[in-house]
């Protein structure tokens, strides 16, 4: 593979590996670094030096407000209620006139 990343003469080269849990196996940080060996000479990338993103929890009352939902669940009984009482209505009638 460095042979055609030669040939190629990529910008960068780039070493990925899992790092979620999945059937195979993932690389461990010596392994990505042997197999680094062999790419001198290119700019590197691995994934296990990249940074992870600082994540800030959240709590549900806030994501409802960004999103909105107490609305849009009002929204949606409202509608569920009109469509039951039009079905309600229709097959009144159909029973009225048809049995």
């Amino acid at each position: 593979m460095a042979r055609i990343a030669a040939a190629i003469q990529p910008d960068e080269v780039q070493f990925n590996t899992s790092l979620r849990p999945c059937l195979v196996k993932p690389h461990m940080p010596k392994e990505m670094d042997q197999i680094q060996e062999h790419f001198k000479g290119f700019r590197v990338s691995l994934v296990y030096e990249k940074m992870k993103p600082e994540v800030k929890m959240i709590d549900k009352g806030e994501v409802i407000k960004m999103r909105g939902w107490g609305v849009n669940l009002k929204l949606r009984w409202l509608l569920w209620l009109l469509c039951t009482l039009r079905l309600f209505i229709i097959t009144k009638a159909f029973r009225k006139f048809y049995i």
